[in-house]
């Protein structure tokens, strides 16, 4: 069974910390969580977990746009251990400066997922 797409939920806009709860379809084996937030080139935020499981940064996050428009945009995944049914996404917020909004996306494969590779794109 290939990796397939199961959901996705988005937060609220939120500048401290949130809770949001996410329902996966099926059995997820990969949890992606994306955070973007304007107004600050901080790194304003800390270890999330989903399903009370600590989130793993993904490498060369949190990417930074610091010249024009102001952003940046986080990436922290689970790929083992995934509970399921509904669960609960905690994003500790390091600082409240910017407005950020969250997005959790749940995957589905026949083991346990990684990521392989990253790349950043500055535009």
């Amino acid at each position: 069974m290939a990796i397939a797409f199961d959901a996705a939920t988005g937060s609220a806009e939120f500048t401290d910390d949130i809770t949001f709860t996410h329902t996966p379809v099926g059995t997820p084996r990969g949890a992606l969580l994306l955070v973007a937030y304007f107004g600050t080139a901080d790194d304003e935020i800390a270890v999330p977990t989903y399903g009370g499981t600590a989130m793993t940064e993904v490498a060369l996050s949190p990417v930074l746009q610091t010249i024009g428009e102001t952003l940046a945009v986080h990436a922290f995944f689970l790929g083992a251990s995934i509970p399921a049914g509904p669960q609960s996404v905690f994003i500790d917020c390091s600082a409240t400066v910017g407005t950020k909004r969250a997005h959790v996306i749940t995957y589905t494969a026949a083991d346990d997922t990684s990521i392989q590779d990253t790349s950043v794109l500055n535009s």
